[in-house]
């Protein structure tokens, strides 16, 4: 116990340390972070606190279900646990964030212990795993870093489940897998298939060669994995269904365009292995987004794991060094055309570039392995090859850089940088802004030089514990000087929660006016936060507002002709009415899945609810069931006699309220179990 305390306590510190921009809440997640994903999970907590289930998001592009946005986290636990008590806001969602960071070093930890490997190393992996070049270049990413932070424990229990599906062990299994799947990016899912689809023919190929019988591959190997299969279908049944009944009705459901895939991590973007702070500059060379290029995971691992590649392996070895040159193709554009055509699923991720996570883990339980091989057997002849080569290619970079700087003066100590802004954190950005690919390649490359020359000589002197803090203090020290780069923006966190304050509390009726007049924040905001149709609890946009998930009506409806004249109405209008003054029309109540109102027509008329139509609404009038037709390409209409009516819309999906219900008490029960089972184990090793 006393052991597993330390051990938190270790990697709560340098999670701390290693991301302190964020941690501190100086600086706030940049970019995608509170525009594309802090939305949904800031309605669902306001939803839930006014006591609505948010299976329906009414403000996001005239509404969405929200059960099948993958992007909101919407059957993830931990998004259920913020959004029922303290609530989202930009402290709490920061927070989140930390917390799966914090997760990812203790998944990498615990995993590491299936290879009995020492306690120091197995630290090391951890950190490398949690400040690595996919985690800071991918901090506002919110789902891509949730699936990575469980993906160890995914394979952690998967492991353990194999050597023995004992109840407590698949339990934990279900639970690591639940967390994952209903936390991650669909790419990260689409990956986790192929990387366990690998484990799994590992095993089944390691039993033949052995010699074993079919019939006991098949019982001991295949029956067990059956069982597993079946264990984590179970706690994943409710975003199963939830995700496949939406995808008919969104617009990224198909197959992509070879075109539309974006560029993956390029060749030359590798050189983030070494120089992690090169490659956040010169967006010509790298020809790829800033967030895909860093792939860094230690100076240390980087050395065993080119000195392990030319020496002897262990199974395990073999079958690391494969899935990571397989997920390292995948990721670039080399293979891109293959895998399009060829690997099934892959066509469907946007940005291959995620794959590179799979690598990255599969590496550094490579060089894991390969540093405990290391303390055993002493440095080899390839280790002294692979650090000689490494310091020609740092001197390469540093000489370089060097270079063009002189020659060019394309440098920060040759800018006039004027700082406009008075306020720190805005003059540390315009600084930043000011550095150049050769500054940060010449720096670094200084640095490097200096720590993989003591990390050689403390392995070579076999001072275990000096490797142990160089290590930690070169991986931690890459992070922090990354993450201005890649992870957080000028504001703090403290603005951008002003800026969020504003937002009406709870589910309050929609203002009664034109859609037009629906208030807007001003760009430099809007790129804080996203747009404020998402926070101003108003019905309705002007132009279609970018976001992850969108249904094929939202997108026909802002090629609409007559689209100028349906945003001076409201979000309840009768068609006849040419006035858009909408007399006649009482909301007495609404929430994010129903509408009430007060009709009184002049006329036979059609009235219009401006939300999305989707199969799971119903309408009545007068107490009676009505239908539903589709208005101006995407709005919810129904046919309206003359005279006073009483008027509904409900958003009605009993089955997942009923799977909500299920997945939500399948997990606490699961954690109540485990954590009951482990107070009595420790209290009998007490006695």
């Amino acid at each position: 116990m006393r052991s597993t305390i330390k051990t938190f306590g270790f990697f709560l510190l340098l999670t701390f340390i290693a991301y302190l921009p964020v941690t501190s809440f100086l600086f706030a997640l940049k970019n995608d972070a509170f525009t594309g994903y802090f939305p949904p999970k800031f309605f669902m907590s306001e939803s839930i606190h006014a006591g609505y289930l948010p299976l329906w998001n009414p403000y996001i592009n005239y509404g969405l279900p929200q059960y099948g946005d993958m992007s909101s986290g919407f059957w993830s636990p931990v998004t259920w646990l913020v959004a029922s008590t303290i609530g989202y806001n930009a402290y709490s969602f920061t927070v989140e964030e930390v917390f799966y960071l914090f997760m990812a070093g203790m998944g990498m930890y615990y995993l590491t212990s299936c290879w009995g490997l020492k306690n120091k190393t197995r630290l090391i992996a951890g950190i490398a795993y949690m400040c690595s070049g996919y985690m800071v270049g991918h901090l506002q990413h919110f789902n891509w870093i949730a699936g990575a932070a469980f993906l160890p424990w995914c394979l952690y229990t998967y492991l353990n489940a194999l050597k023995n599906t004992h109840a407590i062990n698949l339990l934990k299994l279900a639970l690591a897998f639940s967390l994952f799947f209903s936390s991650a990016h669909p790419g990260l899912i689409i990956g986790v298939i192929y990387f366990f689809l690998f484990i799994f023919l590992a095993s089944v190929l390691n039993k033949i060669f052995t010699g074993h019988k079919p019939v006991r591959i098949i019982k001991e190997t295949g029956v067990t994995n059956l069982i597993i299969l079946c264990t984590i279908l179970l706690f994943i049944i409710g975003p199963v269904i939830g995700y496949l009944e939406v995808l008919p009705h969104i617009s990224r459901s198909g197959k992509l365009s070879i075109a539309s895939i974006g560029d993956g991590a390029t060749l030359q973007s590798w050189i983030s292995t070494i120089l992690p702070l090169a490659v956040t500059k010169n967006d010509a060379f790298y020809a790829t987004d800033i967030s895909i290029r860093n792939s860094y995971f230690g100076l240390l691992f980087i050395l065993l794991l080119l000195s392990g590649i030319f020496y002897k392996k262990t199974k395990w070895q073999h079958l690391l060094l494969i899935i990571g040159i397989f997920f390292l193709l995948l990721s670039g554009e080399a293979f891109k055309k293959f895998s399009f055509n060829y690997l099934p699923l892959i066509g469907h991720v946007r940005l291959s570039g995620e794959f590179r996570i799979f690598a990255i883990f599969s590496f550094i339980l490579f060089s894991a392995i390969q540093l405990d091989k290391t303390y055993k057997e002493g440095v080899r002849t390839s280790l002294r090859y692979c650090f000689s080569f490494l310091m020609i290619l740092l001197s390469i970079a540093l000489l370089y850089s060097f270079y063009h700087i002189m020659l060019t003066k394309d440098s920060i100590f040759y800018h006039n940088i004027i700082y406009t802004d008075k306020e720190w954190r805005a003059a540390l950005k315009q600084t930043i802004d000011c550095i150049t690919g050769y500054d940060a390649m010449f720096f670094q490359g200084i640095v490097q030089m200096f720590i993989l020359s003591a990390i050689y000589n403390a392995l070579k002197k076999e001072k275990k514990t000096k490797v142990f803090y160089l290590a930690i203090m070169e991986i931690t020290f890459a992070c922090l000087v990354n993450i201005p780069f890649t992870g957080v923006g000028k504001a703090s966190v403290k603005e951008v929660a002003h800026l969020l304050n504003r937002s009406p509390k709870g589910i309050p009726i929609p203002t009664f006016q034109p859609t037009v007049d629906n208030d807007i924040l001003p760009p430099e905001q809007t790129k804080m936060i996203g747009d404020w149709s998402f926070y101003n609890k108003q019905l309705g946009v002007v132009h279609h507002v970018p976001y992850p998930i969108n249904l094929n009506n939202t997108g026909s409806f802002f090629t609409n002709s007559h689209i100028t004249n349906i945003h001076k109405k409201s979000y309840i209008y009768l068609s006849g009415d040419s006035t858009h003054n909408n007399a006649g029309i009482e909301v007495t109540h609404f929430s994010p899945n129903s509408i009430n109102f007060k009709v009184n027509a002049v006329s036979p008329s059609i009235l219009v609810y401006k939300q999305n139509y989707y199969p799971a609404w119903t309408n009545t009038i007068n107490g009676f069931p009505a239908n539903i037709e589709k208005s101006e390409k995407t709005f919810l209409s129904t046919y309206l006699n003359k005279g006073e009516q009483e008027v509904s819309f409900r958003f009605v999906n009993k089955k997942i309220t009923w799977l909500v219900f299920i997945n939500l008490s399948l997990f606490w029960l699961t954690c109540i179990i485990l954590i009951t089972v482990s107070i009595r184990k420790n209290a009998g090793r007490q006695t």
